[in-house]
This record gives structure tokens, C-alpha cells and sequence, in this order.
């Protein structure tokens, strides 16, 4: 099994020290160096699988060996987390710009460094994997055609160069299989950054997650997390499905949780607006022609107060009452990430008041999109609400059921189009 190789770069030997035991201890192999000079020498001869480099230092701060080790063609892949203080809120975007990936924070949390620091390896590895096999596959195609021309200009040796292309054509089985085991491991990996979705049982009266990605990994993903009294719980739609959009809803996932346990912005607006400003400096979309992004509806839940607050990249909350009656609260206009030239992107908290029995739903466009029936259309919107109004009287497992055997139904032969997640909730 690979040990992989973790550079410190820091002045101060105690943390030094303090993440060297940590890291020993869980089978990492670490180098060390004092300063960042010694640290930008050891990242070129070492070429560690990852980089914990601490921002502030005498002689060159972090950013600026951040901005090197980046620039450096056979340096430039490997993930930089930075070290620092809670409150660097402005200098961690600074250090996202120049190709920071993630951060640490001091006093250290060991469960916090290496819950990040496995995520970052484990998307590398993912990543090398898929680029190897992927250049393989290009080398395969290009013999392909040339055994075919060569085939067609020489028909006296046809049987031969048979057997030739049969060969060809079982090694791209091969890979193909290889492809696939990247993508499943993949799969383990987002697995196990998803909150369970038990974790709502101690909040909530009742609950559901209706869950079913396109393909083996999800640009879906739904996220929870409990601070300081507040409960948070957002369902995001990253673009596309499958890797691609897999690889955002990581990306996501360890955003989300950074701004909510690092800043004093606990408002879900507040908190979508530094999202959408720490993904576009991590994808580096300033300037560029990139529309990667995301769509979340996103609601935070104060646990002593019960009381709920509401805002939306895109996409809605919607609330069905007791009685039967409905709220439709929309999301801003605008999704977190993409290039947007000249716009300020606010996003704005709504205060939502609760009654007894009301079901709080959040979801993605999944459903609704989804083609089927009789005329072969989507869904829509309109007749999925109608849909969650009429099974709202129901228990949460009872809904979950419903909403199955809906899709499938609708669905039929259809392909799937898309990712589906409902999150429904009775505080």
C-alpha cells in the first residue's frame, strides 16, 4: 500500500512538532522545513502528495510560496492547505487566488486535519488515476486507427490483423475496467464525506432524504451540520453528474464546513456569499470563461428558538402546511460559482415562520426535469409541488416510498436525466 509523503513548512517548531506526531502516527510519511525556502527546495525534490504550509512567516509569507510552488510546473498539481487563525477570513481568499486548495486552522483540531488532508490526497489520487488512464485510452485509440487503415490497404493479411484489433479491442476492455474502479473508489470517497442522514433524528419530529444519483457518484449532495446551537442543512446541485460533478460536491462539502465553523457570518445569505467567493477563487473562474458552479437552497435552524431562516442560489424552499396550504419562498437569481462579469452577487436571508405539522422541503432540479410520461416531457415544477402538497399528511418513510414509486413511474423506459435529491423536514 502507497505511504504518502506530507511537506510541513513552518516556523514555529511546535506546530512543527504537534502535526509531525499526528501525521507519523496515522502511516503518513513526513518532511519537514522551517522556513519556506527550504520548504519550495524540499517540494521540488520531493514532490510530496500534499502541502501544509503556514501563512505567516519572516523573510516570505505563505501566499508568496504558495504563489511559487504553483507556478512550478512539476509542483503546480499538488494540493496546498494553508495554516493559520480563524479569523483570516480575507487573507485565506488571498491564498485561494494564488492556488490554495483548503486550510487548517490553529489551535489544531486532529480530527479537523485529518479529515481535510484525506480528502485532498484522495481527490489527487482519483485525479492522477483518471489522467493515466485517460492517456492510455487516447495511445489505444490512435493504434486502433492505424491497425484499421492498415488492414483496409492489406487484405491479404486480414485474418492477422483480426486477431491484431481483437487483442486491441480486449486491452481497452481492460482499461475501461480500470476506469470504472477509479470511479468506484471515487464513489467510497463521497460516501463517506455524506452526513447520515440519521444525524436529523435528535432535531427534528420527522425527516426524509430521497437520494438517487444519475450515475455511480453524485453532482448532488445534501449537507448538515450542527454549530453553536444552530442547525444546518443545505441541498446542493453542483453542475453535472457523474465525476465532474462529483469532484465540485467535495469541493462543496469542505467549503460549506469551513465558512460555518470559521466566521462570524452566520447568516445562511452571508454564508452563500462567501461560498460563492471561496469557489470562484479556488477554481480560479476570475476572468476565465468557466460556468462551474452550484445550486443550493440552504436553511439554518435555531434549536433553542425554533426558529428557521432561509436563502437560495437558485434554488427554493417550499413549505406545506398542516392544512394544506403552501409557501413557495425562491432563491436568488444567481447560482455560486461561474464567471459574472460586473455583478455583485448578494444573497438574501429570508425569516420563516414556522407552524406545527408544516413540512419544510429542499431539493434539487432532478425531478422536476426528469422526461417521461405519456408525451415524453419533464416533469415540471408546478406538478412536482402539487405532488409533495398531496403526500405531505404522510409520515416521512411514507413520502420517501411515494416519491419512488412516482419517479419510476413517470420515468419508465426514460433515461435517467439527472441527479434527484428531496430533503424533507417537520421541526
Amino acid at each position: 500500500m502507497k505511504i504518502n509523503t506530507i511537506l510541513l513548512i513552518d516556523d514555529e517548531p511546535l506546530n512543527l512538532t504537534v502535526l509531525k506526531n499526528l501525521l507519523v502516527s496515522k502511516n503518513y510519511h513526513v518532511i519537514v522545513a522551517s522556513n519556506p525556502h527550504e520548504g519550495i527546495r524540499l517540494a521540488h525534490s520531493e514532490l510530496p502528495d500534499c502541502i501544509l504550509l503556514d501563512i505567516y512567516m519572516p523573510e516570505m509569507n505563505g501566499l508568496e510560496a504558495c504563489g511559487i510552488i504553483k507556478a512550478n510546473e512539476s509542483t503546480k498539481h499538488i494540493p496546498v492547505l494553508f495554516i493559520t487563525a480563524k479569523d483570516d477570513t480575507d487573507l485565506l481568499l488571498k491564498g485561494f487566488k494564488v492556488g490554495a486548495v483548503d486550510y487548517i486552522t490553529k489551535p489544531f483540531n486532529e480530527e479537523e486535519v485529518l479529515v481535510r488532508l484525506k480528502t485532498h490526497i484522495d481527490l489527487k489520487n482519483v485525479r492522477d488515476e483518471l489522467s493515466a488512464n485517460n492517456q492510455e485510452l487516447k495511445e489505444n485509440a490512435i493504434q486502433l486507427r492505424s491497425m484499421h487503415e492498415a488492414t483496409l490497404k492489406q487484405t491479404k493479411a486480414n485474418a492477422q490483423k483480426s486477431e491484431m484489433l481483437y487483442n486491441a479491442f480486449t486491452e481497452i476492455e481492460k482499461k475501461n475496467e480500470k476506469i470504472n474502479a477509479s470511479i468506484n473508489y471515487g464513489y467510497r470517497i463521497q460516501n463517506a464525506i455524506m452526513p447520515d442522514e440519521r444525524e436529523l433524528e435528535g432535531y427534528t419530529k420527522d425527516y426524509f432524504v430521497f437520494f438517487k444519483p444519475k450515475d455511480i457518484v453524485s453532482g448532488d449532495i445534501f449537507w448538515i451540520k450542527e454549530y453553536l446551537g444552530n442547525l444546518y442543512i443545505a441541498a446542493i446541485d453542483c453542475t453535472g453528474h457523474g465525476v465532474p460533478g462529483a469532484f465540485l460536491s467535495i469541493l462543496a462539502n469542505s467549503l460549506l464546513t469551513g465558512i460555518v465553523t470559521s466566521t462570524q457570518d452566520d447568516q445562511p445569505g452571508g454564508i452563500i456569499k462567501l461560498l460563492n467567493e471561496s469557489v470562484v477563487q479556488s477554481m480560479q473562474q476570475n476572468g476565465s470563461s468557466s460556468g462551474d458552479g452550484m445550486d443550493l437552497s440552504l436553511i439554518k435552524y435555531d434549536i433553542r428558538n425554533k426558529t428557521l431562516q432561509f436563502a437560495g442560489a437558485h434554488n427554493p424552499l417550499f413549505i406545506v402546511s398542516q392544512s394544506g396550504e403552501v409557501n413557495l419562498i425562491k432563491g436568488d437569481r444567481f447560482g455560486v460559482g461561474g464567471n459574472f462579469k460586473n455583478i455583485k452577487k448578494q444573497f438574501i436571508t429570508h425569516d420563516v415562520e414556522l407552524k406545527k405539522g408544516d413540512w419544510v422541503y429542499i431539493y434539487s432540479d432532478g425531478f422536476q426535469d426528469q422526461i417521461g410520461g405519456e408525451a415524453n416531457r419533464k416533469y415540471m415544477s408546478k406538478r412536482f409541488r402539487s405532488f409533495l402538497q398531496s403526500i405531505s399528511m404522510l409520515s416521512g418513510a411514507e413520502q420517501k416510498a411515494l416519491l419512488k414509486k412516482e419517479l419510476d413511474e413517470w420515468k419508465g423506459r426514460a433515461k435517467t436525466i439527472d441527479d434527484v435529491l428531496i430533503i424533507g423536514i417537520q421541526f
